[in-house]
């Protein structure tokens, strides 16, 4: 009734899921059940496992004007979950080395650089993150909780330059991040 379990690699996987998927899995717990059942259970599980692809963070700063509220200019850095990700373990590597943290994405390189302050420059295809210690870990905290919220999200942060608004936001704007 239940297929043998085969030696790994020997199955195609889309078949093995796909017989999995048609059976009651619920006889797994009753005592006694079938053994080869927990073989190919077991077989899935290590398939799905090692076949599961991290997705490339996405991320995107600049200066944009008339953003806020039509009226006050702000810097942008549209990003998706992985990116904020990326980003939170930049900062968290500046904060931790007390000096600098770098993070390489498809067109821009970040460099979070531990100063007094709160600024941000663009430098053609690099974004400069000046920030001191206390700046960096609330930031850091609050990607945090972007990261971990389930829809898209955004936090507003007060910087000095080159304008007082910074804006990071998650999965809110994709047409920046193409």
């Amino acid at each position: 009734m239940y297929p043998r379990p085969h030696a790994r690699g020997s199955t195609p996987l889309f078949l093995l899921s796909q017989s999995i998927k048609s059976r009651d899995d619920s006889r797994l717990s009753r005592p006694g059940g079938p053994r080869h059942l927990l073989g190919v259970v077991v077989i899935r599980a290590t398939a799905e496992r090692s076949c599961r692809v991290k997705h490339m963070g996405k991320i995107h700063a600049e200066l944009v004007r008339e953003f806020y509220m039509g009226e006050d200019d702000a810097v942008l850095v549209a990003a998706n979950r992985e990116g904020i990700e990326e980003l939170e373990t930049a900062v968290r590597s500046a904060v931790k080395s007390s000096e600098s943290g770098i993070l390489r994405t498809g067109q821009q390189t970040h460099l979070f650089l531990v100063e007094h302050g709160a600024a941000i420059e663009f430098r053609n295809d690099q974004v400069v993150w000046r920030f001191s210690i206390m700046r960096m870990e609330d930031l850091a905290d609050k990607m945090e909780a972007m990261r971990m919220n389930p829809g898209p999200f955004h936090q507003y942060f007060d910087i000095l330059a080159p304008v007082t608004t910074l804006v990071i936001s998650r999965d809110e704007y994709p047409d920046r991040l193409a």
